[in-house]
């Protein structure tokens, strides 16, 4: 019965996503969705008792909400065992299928009281590529346990395979996030969190103007994803750098977005979104629930200042921020309200920078991550960087407001941020205000090249950011036809993405040379392309070749 049920006030991640819930009801910004396809003949009862055991094991994904007097609670009800829905798409033309299933079922909405705010579907694509799918609300989990969910699940699988048991409620289950709503409980009672109100009332009056973009006039969440990517030699040398100054890359990422702002929009204070976890110990971390909180982060810019000076300033503003940053974003928000005389809000850009990765393999067979954007976001823009695949170098995903930014504008953006990151880690004792948002040739260019009066002769210009070009022109139009097969200039690009993403998985170094031995066909495009994105060279050998000769070139 109902009525026996113990109820919970919701926390203050979860107050943070129910406004934004009943402000825009069934909106899709609230679903975190990804498939987990795994290259493996996979055994699905098994798989199924692997969610079913993470299921039993995580008290959130019992989590329900109730409207109690137009309050919203939370309660929590006993585990049972699930069935699964299982999608088989392996036959002709079930790619295609499947695209156009997850697209609409990933931005399907939970109904939000007294339901499941969770949903697995196993999925099925040949014999030898499987996996699921999993979609939930931002209610019960953060970027985090979600990645946290399908690492257990993973790990799961691998055990019952190696067993070939099925037993998914051997452990109990425990109440772990039940125990964090009652200790933030506390911590809203606790001297603590008048400290922490103390300290941000008194930041927040030093921003007045913090808003990037938002203009005032956007209507609805509707918004855009451009996902790129961070060139792979940069990985290491940023590793290098943040370990000789002491800082983390999250700092590093910061400080380039605010001197891009300060350079491009006149703000010597910018005002950035950051995204904490908010797992300070070991418990937190392997807590699965919404733990997240978004703080402003205040940044003050002095132009003479030596960039490393900047650097070193910055960290230790954001330690001072993460010593408070349990004091919630429903509070923060308020009180910028009440200090500023406004209704608007504290920032509109968000970076976040997620440490979590996935498990790279099942049962000895990897597996990739197909994540699902909603096309919707509540900030005008939101910087996601990550490593989530573990593929030696950063995920960046740019999801920005339709109306307000442009897929040029976030082009901007990204290749300054790279300008100025290359230019920061050759020098890091430059001053802010002699940094430069354009790469050193273009710079060249335009105080040089431009005023000279004798003509020079122009090198070709790079296949690949040619052929990119051709991808935005002309996504849809027609690339490759070989015999019956044809490709669009998009599929070639996502295509030659994959095979790029799986070089670098395997240690691929710019400047390597990779073997290419393929007949003709759009195989041996695709993998021209994915060789060359992924820096490397590539050495064309032919299948005919006798074995010595091909030894020889190898």
């Amino acid at each position: 019965m109902k009525s026996d049920l113990k109820f919970y006030p919701l926390t203050g991640s979860q107050q943070s996503i129910i406004i934004i819930e009943q402000f825009n009801p069934g909106n899709s910004f609230v679903l975190l969705s990804a498939a987990v396809k795994i290259k493996s003949n996979l055994n699905y009862r098994l798989l199924s008792a692997a969610i079913n055991s993470v299921l039993a094991q995580n008290d959130i994904f019992q989590c329900r909400i109730s409207n109690q007097f137009n309050q919203p609670k939370q309660y929590f009800e006993q585990y049972s065992e699930e069935e699964f829905e299982f999608k088989d798409f392996s036959y002709s033309g079930g790619e295609r299928d499947y695209l156009d299933w997850a697209d609409v079922f990933s931005k399907q909405a939970f109904p939000l009281y007294d339901s499941k705010l969770y949903q697995f579907v196993l999925l099925k694509f040949n014999d030898s590529l499987g996996g699921f799918f999993f979609k939930c609300h931002h209610l019960i989990a953060d970027a985090w346990s979600y990645v946290l969910t399908v690492s257990k699940i993973i790990k799961t699988y691998n055990s019952l395979c190696v067993e070939n048991l099925v037993d998914p409620v051997k452990q109990p289950e425990i109440q772990l996030y039940q125990e964090h709503i009652l200790k933030e409980q506390n911590y809203l009672l606790s001297e603590r969190f008048a400290k922490d109100r103390e300290y941000w009332q008194k930041a927040l009056a030093q921003a007045p103007d913090s808003l990037i973009y938002d203009n005032g006039n956007r209507n609805g969440l509707n918004a855009k994803r451009e996902q790129l990517f961070m060139p792979a030699q940069l990985y290491d040398k940023i590793k290098e750098f943040c370990r000789e100054h002491q800082v983390t890359p999250f700092i590093l990422f910061s400080s380039l977005l605010a001197i891009f702002y300060w350079k491009t929009k006149e703000k010597s204070t910018v005002v950035l979104g950051a995204t904490v976890l908010n797992r300070s110990s070991v418990k937190d971390k392997n807590t699965m629930g919404a733990f997240f909180n978004d703080l402003p982060f205040i940044i003050k810019l002095t132009p003479g200042k030596e960039f490393k000076d900047f650097l070193h300033d910055l960290s230790a503003n954001w330690m001072e921020v993460l010593r408070h940053s349990n004091y919630p974003y429903i509070h923060l928000l308020k009180d910028y309200r009440e200090i500023h005389k406004t209704k608007g809000k504290m920032f509109d850009v968000l970076l976040t920078f997620i440490t979590a990765a996935y498990d790279p393999q099942v049962d000895n067979s990897q597996i990739e991550i197909e994540r699902h954007f909603a096309n919707q976001e509540v900030n005008s823009l939101c910087i996601a960087i990550d490593n989530i695949e573990n593929q030696g170098t950063y995920n960046i995903s740019y999801d920005y407001a339709d109306g307000l930014l442009t897929k040029e504008d976030v082009r901007l953006l990204h290749n300054s941020i790279l300008n100025l990151l290359e230019s920061v880690l050759n020098n890091p004792h430059q001053q802010i205000q002699s940094l430069c948002l354009l790469p050193s040739h273009e710079k060249q260019r335009i105080l040089y090249d431009f005023n000279r009066r004798e003509l020079e002769y122009q090198p070709e210009q790079n296949l690949v950011p040619m052929f990119w070009r051709q991808v935005d022109n002309t996504p849809d139009r027609t690339a490759l036809i070989f015999g019956d097969k044809v490709m669009t200039y998009k599929e070639l690009d996502q295509k030659s993405n994959q095979l790029a993403r799986a070089l670098l998985k395997k240690g691929i170094k710019k400047e390597d040379i990779i073997g290419l031995m393929v007949e003709r066909s759009l195989e041996m495009v695709i993998g021209i392309l994915g060789i060359l994105k992924a820096g490397a060279a590539y050495l064309p050998i032919d299948p005919d070749f006798p074995r010595d000769r091909v030894n020889y070139m190898l």
